[in-house]
């Protein structure tokens, strides 16, 4: 992880080494997704009980091309690859991404 700070002291120089605690915190149930399977109300398209459902996420952090979201128990299908729109109630057999 790179961190950048800024510092206001002037006795701070370049090359010399610097003792610092940040804040933090631990995302429960994260998952790392592409930005594109996220819908505009927030929602992944899933499968449960091989039918297509959407389920409400919570967008944590954007990164360049994927979001880490969370709301999500660790047993959820998450459809990764879509040909056309999914809609919700379709039943579906799912395949394992090779």
């Amino acid at each position: 992880i790179n961190i950048f700070i800024r510092s206001r002291s002037s006795g701070l120089k370049q090359g010399m080494y610097l003792e610092v605690k940040t804040g933090g915190y631990v995302i429960k149930n994260a998952v790392e997704v592409p930005t594109n399977l996220l819908t505009r109300n927030n929602q992944l398209h899933v499968v449960r009980d091989a039918t297509v459902h959407l389920v409400q996420v919570i967008p944590e952090r954007f990164l360049d091309e994927t979001v880490i979201v969370s709301g999500l128990d660790g047993k959820t299908t998450i459809i990764s690859e879509q040909i056309g729109k999914p809609i919700q109630g379709t039943k579906i057999k799912p395949v394992k991404a090779q």
